[in-house]
């Protein structure tokens, strides 16, 4: 009968699969929480990314008009016994696991920090969600007086809205778990102490533990992206000049990507270092014992699966200002010189990373992802998809604006594939000696530029 179809299914259009490819924010929430079929890759697809296209207020909303669902006229009191049953039942309880759902597991409260990881000029938007919670835990407690579903579901609910409201809880951060038996350091404790003293080359540091450290600092940075910062290409974009948040073609505010950004600072900022530990030698045999050096030093990151720190050697290695240094490469060693190569190749973005996508998607975890190529990915989606599909409606003789959700689809499946990465940490014991001493290397080399290394090579080995 039609009254147990779907209410929107005219607003929906789908693919040669029988998948949703685009509708409208009321028909994408109502397959969301139809009745009739459960589809967890499109529910996580959508939690994923409907703020792209509308504000969790307007979620809120939709979802709480969706609850109060109400019977079609002139059924009769057999037809409406079904109506309740096999329709009113079920949407009202998917409608509560999906606001369940999204407020465990897909509420970004720091989706409104500036590009610097600060909140002040978001307030606004900040009370704004407060305000929608206070809506949602009026809507809990509501239900609890109603008797829907046990008083320990309802309750617990209200618990993880109160939890929200208190900002006492995160999200991807419940993935980082903390090791209770990491395995022991491979680096001694004379070294460590020198590291302290800071009397120490970077040489000195047994390049395994050094890659160890590296990873579980990429990890960290990793751990902290969250979704919406993977949307919109909001790690590109300059923020406004007046401190206001940007908003896209629908005037929903797009994330301004603080841990991508700090990802690609601290890329670029490690590739500017490690090729200033090179050139700072002035004896061509001391450049030629730092580059076997970061060579032994790529090989244990990719033998622990960081291929963010490998990608950041082979940057620094294969740069104009270290590549051209020939009289210190023929102080390298042949063994040295295939084995960067070999994973020179890896990484190659040829066929579009073909090698490294094959080896990235067979190894097993932890793995550091690196996120160059992922950001390419959703560039390329985003440049090729438009947000929005237009179409004329029959039934109201005008043009009909769908959200282009196989777009969505796509950025969602990339955005779970790094959520893989991220809920598998490393089990390597942190040694802060290593990570301080590091951070204020790196930090003496900030303003440093591509120029003024190319500069510094030049003076090592002028062009002949």
């Amino acid at each position: 009968p039609s009254w147990l179809r779907l209410d929107l299914q005219q607003e929906l259009l789908f693919d040669n699969k029988k998948r949703v490819r685009a509708g409208t924010p009321a028909a994408l929430v109502e397959n969301l929480t139809r009745h009739d079929h459960y589809d967890p890759d499109f529910n996580s697809s959508f939690l994923l990314t409907f703020r792209v296209f509308m504000s969790d207020i307007e979620l809120f909303e939709l979802l709480t008009e969706r609850f109060a669902i109400q019977p079609p006229e002139g059924l009769t009191p057999t037809d409406f016994g079904e109506w309740v049953a096999k329709k009113q039942k079920p949407v009202r309880l998917r409608t509560f696991n999906a606001l369940k759902t999204w407020l465990e597991s897909y509420f970004y409260e720091n989706i409104f920090l500036d590009q610097h990881g600060n909140s002040e000029p978001t307030e606004f938007m900040r009370m704004r969600t407060q305000e929608f919670l206070k809506s949602a835990l009026t809507f809990g407690n509501q239900l609890l007086l109603q008797g829907f579903a046990t008083p320990t579901t309802v309750q617990n609910l209200i618990e993880i809205i109160n939890k929200r409201l208190d900002g006492t809880t995160g999200t991807l951060k419940a993935f980082i778990r903390t090791q209770d038996n990491p395995p022991p350091s491979i680096i001694s404790s004379d070294v460590l102490k020198l590291i302290i003293s800071r009397k120490i080359v970077i040489t000195d540091i047994n390049p395994e533990e050094l890659a160890r450290q590296f990873a579980l600092r990429n990890y960290r940075l990793l751990a902290a992206v969250e979704p919406p910062e993977l949307m919109q290409k909001a790690w590109s974009l300059k923020p406004n000049k007046d401190g206001t948040i940007r908003l896209n073609s629908l005037g929903i505010p797009i994330s301004q990507a603080p841990h991508v950004r700090r990802i690609i600072k601290y890329s670029n900022l490690l590739t500017n270092w490690l090729t200033f530990l090179i050139l700072e030698q002035t004896d061509v045999r001391r450049r030629a014992g730092v580059l076997r050096y970061l060579i032994v030093f790529a090989e244990a990151a990719y033998e622990i699966h960081d291929f963010s720190t490998l990608m950041n050697i082979l940057s620094a290695l294969y740069g104009s200002s270290i590549y051209r240094l020939r009289k210190t490469w023929n102080q390298v060693g042949s063994k040295y010189c295939l084995t960067i190569e070999k994973l020179h190749r890896l990484m190659s973005p040829s066929k579009n990373f073909a090698q490294y996508r094959k080896l990235l998607h067979n190894l097993s975890l932890p793995s550091i992802p690196f996120m160059g190529v992922y950001l390419t990915d959703l560039t390329f989606i985003e440049d090729g998809n438009p947000d929005v599909i237009e179409m004329e409606d029959p039934s109201k003789g005008k043009q009909v604006k769908y959200i282009n959700f196989a777009k969505h689809q796509k950025i969602a499946e990339i955005i779970r594939e790094i959520q893989q990465f991220q809920a598998n940490p490393y089990e390597f014991r942190p040694l802060k000696e290593i990570q301080h001493w590091l951070d204020s290397r790196r930090q003496s080399v900030e303003n440093l530029n591509v120029e003024q290394l190319y500069e510094m090579s030049l003076e090592r080995e002028p062009r002949e």
